[in-house]
Protein backbone atom coordinates (compact mmCIF):
# COMPACT_ATOMS: atom_id res chain seq x y z
CA UNK A 1 0.00 0.00 0.00
CA UNK A 2 2.99 2.17 0.94
CA UNK A 3 4.51 2.08 -2.83
CA UNK A 4 0.70 3.11 -3.89
CA UNK A 5 1.02 6.36 -2.51
CA UNK A 6 4.24 7.06 -5.32
CA UNK A 7 1.92 6.47 -8.34
CA UNK A 8 -1.94 7.42 -7.25
CA UNK A 9 -4.21 9.90 -8.30
CA UNK A 10 -6.55 12.00 -6.57
CA UNK A 11 -9.52 9.01 -6.95
CA UNK A 12 -7.50 6.30 -6.21
CA UNK A 13 -6.24 7.81 -2.92
CA UNK A 14 -9.48 8.74 -1.95
CA UNK A 15 -10.38 4.96 -2.58
CA UNK A 16 -7.81 4.01 -0.62
CA UNK A 17 -7.97 5.74 2.37
CA UNK A 18 -11.91 5.31 2.32
CA UNK A 19 -11.54 0.99 1.36
CA UNK A 20 -8.67 0.31 4.77
CA UNK A 21 -10.11 0.33 7.75
CA UNK A 22 -7.80 0.50 11.11
CA UNK A 23 -7.74 -3.68 11.58
CA UNK A 24 -4.47 -4.55 10.29
CA UNK A 25 -1.27 -2.43 11.70
CA UNK A 26 0.91 -3.63 8.40
CA UNK A 27 -2.25 -2.23 6.46
CA UNK A 28 -2.70 1.34 8.07
CA UNK A 29 1.16 1.89 8.34
CA UNK A 30 0.82 1.41 4.45
CA UNK A 31 -1.80 3.68 4.58
CA UNK A 32 -0.19 6.23 6.38
CA UNK A 33 2.98 6.35 4.19
CA UNK A 34 0.90 6.08 1.38
CA UNK A 35 -0.77 9.67 1.64
CA UNK A 36 2.43 10.98 2.41
CA UNK A 37 4.13 9.97 -0.52
CA UNK A 38 1.30 11.10 -2.37
CA UNK A 39 1.38 14.47 -0.77
CA UNK A 40 5.69 14.67 -1.69
CA UNK A 41 3.90 14.26 -5.26
CA UNK A 42 1.52 17.04 -5.04
CA UNK A 43 -1.58 14.86 -4.21
CA UNK A 44 -3.26 15.38 -1.31
CA UNK A 45 -7.08 14.57 -0.86
CA UNK A 46 -9.31 16.72 1.98
CA UNK A 47 -10.02 12.93 2.66
CA UNK A 48 -6.72 12.03 2.76
CA UNK A 49 -5.91 14.88 5.42
CA UNK A 50 -8.93 13.76 7.39
CA UNK A 51 -7.66 10.55 7.34
CA UNK A 52 -4.21 11.64 8.41
CA UNK A 53 -5.44 13.22 11.42
CA UNK A 54 -6.93 10.39 12.44
CA UNK A 55 -4.32 8.18 11.69
CA UNK A 56 -2.38 10.55 13.74
CA UNK A 57 -4.21 9.68 16.82
CA UNK A 58 -2.88 8.46 20.06
CA UNK A 59 -4.23 4.86 20.20
CA UNK A 60 -2.77 4.75 16.62
CA UNK A 61 1.13 2.30 17.20
CA UNK A 62 4.04 5.06 16.59
CA UNK A 63 4.89 3.40 13.53
CA UNK A 64 0.87 4.62 11.57
CA UNK A 65 1.29 8.09 13.49
CA UNK A 66 4.54 9.27 12.33
CA UNK A 67 4.18 9.40 8.34
CA UNK A 68 0.58 10.61 9.14
CA UNK A 69 1.64 13.76 11.55
CA UNK A 70 4.84 14.41 8.79
CA UNK A 71 2.07 14.73 6.31
CA UNK A 72 0.01 17.01 8.26
CA UNK A 73 3.30 19.13 9.60
CA UNK A 74 4.54 19.49 5.84
CA UNK A 75 2.12 18.86 2.80
CA UNK A 76 -1.39 19.63 4.37
CA UNK A 77 -2.50 23.07 4.33
CA UNK A 78 -4.31 24.99 7.11
CA UNK A 79 -6.05 22.61 9.61
CA UNK A 80 -9.98 23.48 10.84
CA UNK A 81 -9.83 23.65 14.43
CA UNK A 82 -12.75 21.50 14.39
CA UNK A 83 -11.08 18.70 12.82
CA UNK A 84 -7.90 19.28 14.21
CA UNK A 85 -8.51 19.13 17.73
CA UNK A 86 -7.29 15.82 18.30
CA UNK A 87 -3.61 17.21 17.47
CA UNK A 88 -4.15 20.38 19.80
CA UNK A 89 -5.03 17.68 22.94
CA UNK A 90 -1.57 15.54 22.31
CA UNK A 91 1.01 18.18 22.06
CA UNK A 92 0.97 18.50 25.44
CA UNK A 93 0.72 14.79 26.59
CA UNK A 94 3.20 13.27 23.71
CA UNK A 95 5.61 11.46 25.51
CA UNK A 96 7.79 10.73 22.37
CA UNK A 97 9.91 13.42 21.43
CA UNK A 98 9.81 12.31 17.76
CA UNK A 99 6.23 12.43 17.42
CA UNK A 100 6.20 16.07 19.51
CA UNK A 101 8.24 17.66 17.15
CA UNK A 102 5.72 16.79 14.08
CA UNK A 103 2.95 17.44 16.13
CA UNK A 104 4.31 20.84 16.62
CA UNK A 105 4.54 21.77 12.83
CA UNK A 106 0.94 20.18 12.44
CA UNK A 107 -0.63 22.23 15.24
CA UNK A 108 1.20 25.28 13.94
CA UNK A 109 -1.39 25.23 10.73
CA UNK A 110 -4.85 24.86 12.87
CA UNK A 111 -6.51 28.02 12.17
CA UNK A 112 -7.04 29.16 15.62
CA UNK A 113 -5.64 31.25 18.73
CA UNK A 114 -6.28 28.11 20.93
CA UNK A 115 -3.04 26.83 18.78
CA UNK A 116 -1.07 29.09 19.44
CA UNK A 117 -2.02 29.39 22.91
CA UNK A 118 -1.31 26.09 23.56
CA UNK A 119 2.17 26.22 21.41
CA UNK A 120 3.49 28.56 24.21
CA UNK A 121 2.63 26.37 26.99
CA UNK A 122 4.78 24.00 25.08
CA UNK A 123 7.44 26.33 24.38
CA UNK A 124 7.72 27.05 27.89
CA UNK A 125 8.10 23.16 29.29
CA UNK A 126 9.73 21.92 26.24
CA UNK A 127 12.96 19.68 26.91
CA UNK A 128 13.78 18.74 23.63
CA UNK A 129 15.29 21.54 21.71
CA UNK A 130 14.33 19.70 18.11
CA UNK A 131 10.85 20.25 19.23
CA UNK A 132 11.34 23.58 20.92
CA UNK A 133 12.93 24.80 17.04
CA UNK A 134 9.97 23.89 15.55
CA UNK A 135 7.31 25.10 18.06
CA UNK A 136 9.08 28.69 17.44
CA UNK A 137 8.54 27.91 13.43
CA UNK A 138 5.16 27.27 14.06
CA UNK A 139 4.27 30.32 16.28
CA UNK A 140 5.88 32.20 13.11
CA UNK A 141 1.90 31.46 11.76
CA UNK A 142 0.46 33.04 14.98
CA UNK A 143 -0.74 36.99 15.47
CA UNK A 144 2.78 38.36 16.31
CA UNK A 145 2.06 40.77 18.87
CA UNK A 146 0.79 37.69 20.65
CA UNK A 147 3.75 35.33 20.34
CA UNK A 148 6.55 38.34 20.40
CA UNK A 149 7.89 37.95 24.15
CA UNK A 150 8.23 33.81 23.64
CA UNK A 151 9.84 34.52 20.37
CA UNK A 152 12.36 37.42 22.40
CA UNK A 153 12.72 35.00 25.07
CA UNK A 154 14.05 32.06 22.46
CA UNK A 155 16.89 34.40 21.40
CA UNK A 156 18.31 33.40 24.53
CA UNK A 157 17.42 29.65 24.15
CA UNK A 158 20.64 27.34 25.56
CA UNK A 159 20.64 25.58 21.96
CA UNK A 160 21.91 28.12 19.34
CA UNK A 161 19.58 26.30 16.38
CA UNK A 162 16.53 27.51 18.83
CA UNK A 163 17.74 31.27 19.17
CA UNK A 164 18.73 31.41 15.12
CA UNK A 165 15.54 29.99 14.44
CA UNK A 166 13.91 32.86 16.60
CA UNK A 167 15.58 35.56 15.34
CA UNK A 168 14.65 34.33 11.99
CA UNK A 169 11.30 34.54 13.02
CA UNK A 170 11.38 37.68 14.33
CA UNK A 171 13.18 39.21 11.17
CA UNK A 172 10.23 37.67 8.77
CA UNK A 173 7.82 38.59 11.51
CA UNK A 174 9.19 41.60 13.33
CA UNK A 175 8.72 45.25 13.34
CA UNK A 176 11.64 47.44 13.07
CA UNK A 177 11.45 48.61 16.86
CA UNK A 178 11.92 45.42 18.30
CA UNK A 179 15.69 45.36 16.52
CA UNK A 180 16.37 47.41 20.01
CA UNK A 181 15.78 45.32 22.37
Amino acid sequence: IQALGKQVNEERLDQLVANYTDRDTNLITGLSWAIFYAARRGISTEAGTQRAVALAAPTQPKEVRYPALAYLGRYAGQLDSVEAKPLLEQLGTEENSDLRLLLAVAVGKVASMGSCQILLIQLAREKDWRVRTNIIRALGRCPYPKVKDAILAALNDGHELVAETAAATLVAKGVPDDATL
